[in-house]
């Protein structure tokens, strides 16, 4: 999928909590945070671990893998 495509799996209310401690509300926001990110980081990718919907509870888990190649060569 490409990077731009990414926002397409998300909900127009997405709550979006970084491994910073921040949280993003609004698919619009996290457009634009991931925006910059996208853009000079290099090659990358998400890769779907788990997908899990509770229809009763109103609830989804999406977990997912970030492969990133690095930039440091290997021993």
């Amino acid at each position: 999928m490409p990077k731009s495509a990414l926002a397409l799996l998300f909900h127009e209310k997405v709550v979006f909590d970084n491994w910073t401690g921040g949280r993003i509300k609004g698919k619009d926001a996290l457009r634009k945070a991931w925006a910059p990110w996208f853009a000079n980081h290099g090659d990358f990718r998400f890769v779907e671990e788990e997908t899990f919907i509770d229809e009763k509870e109103q609830k989804v888990l999406y977990r997912w893998l970030l492969e990133w190649p690095s930039f440091s060569p290997s021993l």
